[in-house]
């Protein structure tokens, strides 16, 4: 009974140590060498695990994505109003000016860019992102219903709106002076009330 507790287990370590070594190098740049040393576990035990350095990055960030999802969901019921629950996305993604959120769009962006090649991947960001698009959608349908929001097409907004979330992320991380996260916020809300109402 205890086994199945430590392969979960390791299984996660291995999963940190990906992380944290993306965080550092990027994906391609980091080896199973570098995995094992983040993970503090002998190589042979990523492989007993897994099967490649693909297979963990789809389960990585299959995790991350579940768990990113579920975060922002509980963080936007805390709203009622359709339009701060639609700019608690962005709240939620640029309000924290840490080094865990740095970290985390890194391996986000990395992830992207990997996703161009690998159709495991990229399907994993097809349904992150669906989910995402489907939170928006209904917030705009339900701002549509009690005339908080024009009529539109809450499919083809709900992608723009997720690319203003995503396109700021980009920038940041290339560009952490760019923009601070809470003049996005603050702009993103202007143009959004502009354009919805």
């Amino acid at each position: 009974m205890g086994r199945p507790a430590v392969a979960t287990q390791r299984r996660e370590q291995i999963l940190d140590g990906l992380f944290a070594a993306i965080a550092k190098k990027g994906f391609i740049r980091c080896s199973i060498s570098d995995v094992a040393r983040e993970s503090g576990l002998a190589r042979g035990a990523l492989h007993y695990y897994f099967e490649s350095k693909d297979q963990m990055l789809v389960e990585l960030m299959t995790a991350l994505g579940k768990k990113h999802l579920e975060a922002l969901r509980n963080y936007r019921g805390r709203f009622s109003d359709p339009l701060d629950r639609i700019m608690s996305i962005f709240r939620f993604h640029f309000s924290p000016e840490n080094d865990q959120a740095k970290d985390r769009a890194r391996v986000w962006i990395e992830y992207w860019g990997y996703g161009l090649a690998c159709p495991q991947v990229r399907g994993v960001i097809r349904d992150i992102q669906q989910a995402f698009r489907t939170d928006i959608e209904e917030d705009l349908r339900a701002g549509i219903a009690s005339g908080r929001f024009r009529s539109m097409s809450t499919e083809s907004t709900a992608v723009l709106i997720l690319g203003l979330v995503e396109g700021p992320m980009l920038q940041k991380t290339y560009d952490p002076n760019c923009i601070q996260g809470n003049l996005i916020v603050d702009s993103t809300r202007s143009m959004l009330e502009a354009s919805l109402h």
